[in-house]
């Protein structure tokens, strides 16, 4: 199993949430606080000291320490999010007032925030689009496939409460899915049928889990952005096995060509009419099978004797006399004669 991140880009012009009393609120306690401290500051120097003079120093000194202590807080009233991420706060105001949508959604860059809005550092959500590839076996009515597979998913702004709410499950829960409905699809088909159809279950895969807003999407918070089998491989015994037949296929075919036929059905035919017998095609088979090198473990050995000065009579007498049964056990038995062994070659 493998996965890799990619980098989504958010748009936080998509997330609703009221902006304009975020920015009045922000720029109001800018001015109210400094007035009230100013306020505040300027009778307790008059009730104190006395005089209108120490009235206004207060309001002076009042109003810089009412700015001071703005700016001290003014990270209450702002979020700011990297690039590539998102904040989920608790609008605690609402919740108090029994409110059912007390969640706010901030996206990437820095926006207008109430200073009453709770933040909980779990609730910080990276917009990344996670890629995974894995793997699983589907029983085929002939055999097993190995699929290969992957899928990519990332984190749905306009559900991210959903999100946060299943993010660790969403990925496990999703291959889960995707290998039910591949294994449903693939069981009652053979293998080779399973491996053309491929680009035809894609589609499926498609409409199943990517196009429009999927049960899963909505359960889990996330976007599907595509769903992908990759490959199916078969079992190292059903290869074995296709190999074979395939093998068989061939010598079959050999066997009757160099019967001189051009199919193996009127090497058959001839065989049933008399014309040919079963000697005859199992010998051509295994003369086949030694030329095109499929005879397991087969070895001829290849004896090269000097007949140099000999009459043609006597040279074609002694070939003939080599190449026979009683000649080649004969050669074979002599150990001072030069042998190169070679594979697939009789003379």
């Amino acid at each position: 199993m493998a996965t890799t991140v990619n980098i989504i880009q958010g748009d936080d012009s998509v997330i609703k949430r009221n902006r304009f009393r975020r920015a009045a609120v922000f720029f109001g306690s800018a001015i109210i606080l400094p007035m009230i401290s100013a306020a505040l500051a300027g009778v307790l120097a008059m009730i104190f000291f006395g005089g209108v003079a120490f009235f206004s120093i207060g309001l002076v000194l009042g109003a810089l320490a009412g700015f001071v202590g703005f700016l001290a807080i003014k990270h209450l009233f702002v979020v700011k999010n990297d690039t590539i991420g998102a904040l989920v706060n608790l609008d605690q105001l609402q919740s108090l007032l029994g409110k059912k949508d007390v969640h706010v959604v901030y996206g990437p860059g820095s926006h207008f925030a109430y200073p009453w809005e709770a933040r909980f550092a779990e609730n910080n959500i990276p917009l990344k689009e996670v890629a995974e590839e894995f793997t699983f076996p589907v029983v085929c009515k002939d055999g097993t496939l190995t699929v290969f597979a992957s899928f990519r998913i990332r984190p749905d702004f306009n559900n991210l409460l959903a999100y946060l709410s299943g993010v660790g499950a969403a990925a496990q829960d999703f291959k889960a899915l995707q290998i039910a409905f591949i294994t449903k699809k693939l069981t009652a088909k053979s293998m080779q049928t399973a491996k053309d159809e491929q680009g035809q279950l894609n589609d499926e895969l498609v409409i199943e889990f990517v196009s429009g807003h999927t049960p899963f999407e909505q359960r889990f918070g996330v976007q599907t952005g595509d769903v992908t089998v990759s490959n199916m491989l078969m079992s190292e015994e059903a290869q074995r096995t296709r190999t074979a037949l395939s093998e068989a296929a061939s010598v079959a075919q050999g066997t009757a060509v160099l019967l001189g036929f051009k199919t193996v059905a009127a090497m058959q035919k001839a065989l049933k009419a008399g014309a040919l017998t079963q000697e005859n095609i199992d010998r051509v088979r295994r003369e086949f099978r030694i030329i095109s090198g499929n005879m397991d473990g087969a070895q001829v050995n290849r004896y090269e004797v000097d007949i140099t000065g000999l009459t043609p009579e006597v040279a074609t007498a002694f070939s003939s006399f080599i190449n026979s049964p009683a000649g080649r056990s004969f050669v074979a038995g002599r150990q001072g004669g030069k042998q190169q062994p070679k594979k697939g070659t009789t003379t």
